[in-house]
């Protein structure tokens, strides 16, 4: 390429959640500050029942793009998971009219690290048996 530069991407960004066990409750606000684009501000709330069910809602803003930018916008989602399978289905809207439908699925391996939010990420597996 003749000796052109390309400068690699730069993003800084951080967050805050906070989490109340006892209820399943998590909020979360996050903002990401890249060199080339705009910043976004993110927040967002989980409620877990028993490690097994979740629901979630959140919204995302482009901080100075177009109020019609496609990243602007509410997303909705849920997850339920039972042994060493999870599964995620989220719906992100956008203020264009078009939206996003996002699936995913969480294979773990029996006696494997616990699925997330269970709360038994640090409980040794042979006392998570014996349950």
């Amino acid at each position: 390429w003749g000796g052109e530069r390309w400068r690699m991407p730069a993003s800084f960004g951080g967050g805050l959640a906070l989490e109340h066990a006892a209820s399943g409750l998590r909020v979360v606000l996050d903002v990401a500050v890249p060199a080339d684009y705009y910043r976004s501000a993110r927040a967002g709330a989980e409620w877990r029942w028993q490690g097994r069910f979740a629901l979630r809602a959140g919204y995302r803003r482009e901080l100075g793009a177009p109020g019609d930018d496609r990243l602007n916008g509410p997303a909705f989602g849920l997850g339920a998971g039972v042994g060493s399978l999870w599964f995620d289905y989220g719906y992100v809207a956008s203020p264009n009219g078009e939206g996003a439908h996002r699936v995913g699925l969480d294979l773990r391996r029996l006696g494997g690290p616990a699925a997330p939010g269970t709360g038994e990420a640090d409980t040794p597996v042979r006392e998570r048996r014996a349950k």
